[in-house]
């Protein structure tokens, strides 16, 4: 998975940026490339960029950013909307829980949990008042440089 394909996501989601009137930056490395199957890593990548935008609602600001160290590379995206109750996050990783009354379907990030463990890598969610940051973190030895 090269650069090209969170510009691809970006790119897909570049309305709703427009629409929602986001600050948003994208800082990945070249060298942010992870062997896996493309079609299941952009679902992971598009769903945590479209509940960071929804999460930070009008005027908000997202960013996806990449950091790689001697044998890791963390992608995360976060944003600058209101944290994500304690009693929810367990069960945001649950097939069909949602927050969104009639706008989610709950299975967004259920399909995340499971594309980071297909890809042997690990999630990590920080939600506070600050913001609400998703880092995936996969193994540089899986990664095509």
């Amino acid at each position: 998975m090269h650069k090209e394909m969170f510009l691809t996501v970006v790119n897909v989601f570049n309305h709703m940026v427009k629409e929602l009137e986001a600050d948003f930056s994208v800082q990945i490395d070249n060298c942010s490339c992870i062997k896996g199957f493309p079609d299941r890593l952009y679902q992971l990548w598009s769903n945590l960029l479209k509940n960071a935008l929804e999460a930070a609602g009008r005027g908000g600001k997202v960013w996806i950013q990449s950091e790689q160290s001697l044998n890791k590379v963390r992608i995360a995206i976060g944003n600058t909307g209101d944290p994500i109750p304690e009693e929810h996050k367990r069960k945001i990783w649950e097939k069909f829980f949602s927050t969104k009354s009639a706008n989610g379907t709950g299975l967004g990030l259920s399909i995340v949990k499971r594309v980071v463990e297909e890809h042997g890598a690990k999630i990590d969610l920080k939600s506070d008042l600050d913001g609400t940051v998703f880092t995936v973190e996969f193994n540089l030895k899986d990664c095509e440089v």
